[in-house]
């Protein structure tokens, strides 16, 4: 009984615990993201001369990214395998976020919205 303890305790203490750790903070980032527009609605409405009603799309196309990807990346993951799909999702998503970042016009605000919402589905797959 002890040595049984003693594993559980030895493989949730070493790496083993890091990498948990980190997916659960790449799916607290993620999950966090769809609502990060509304408190900087102001801010960004007026950065881009669009109307303030405007930048609530903001949500409403990442939320329709993630919504409409969901069953493909349910399909590719099935078919390609779970890791590949996490990794190359999270690396689109740090890719859009940031280009959500600099995006120099609203459109192109939305679309990376939209793919970063896409991109998103697959760290929950």
């Amino acid at each position: 009984m002890a040595k049984a303890v003693q594993k559980v305790v030895r493989r949730e203490s070493g790496s083993s615990f890091l990498i948990p750790s980190l997916l659960a903070l790449v799916m607290f980032v993620m999950g966090s993201d769809l609502n990060i527009v509304a408190p900087f609605a102001a801010p960004i409405s007026h950065s881009f001369k669009v109307p303030l009603s405007s930048t609530g799309w903001l949500v409403t196309v990442f939320a329709f990214g993630y919504a409409g990807a969901s069953p493909l990346i349910g399909y590719l993951s099935d078919r390609m395998g779970r890791r590949p799909i996490f990794f190359s999702g999270t690396a689109l998503f740090i890719a859009f976020d940031g280009l959500s970042t600099l995006s120099p016009s609203f459109w192109i605000l939305a679309v990376s919205r939209t793919i970063a919402g896409v991109a998103a589905v697959c760290a929950a797959v």
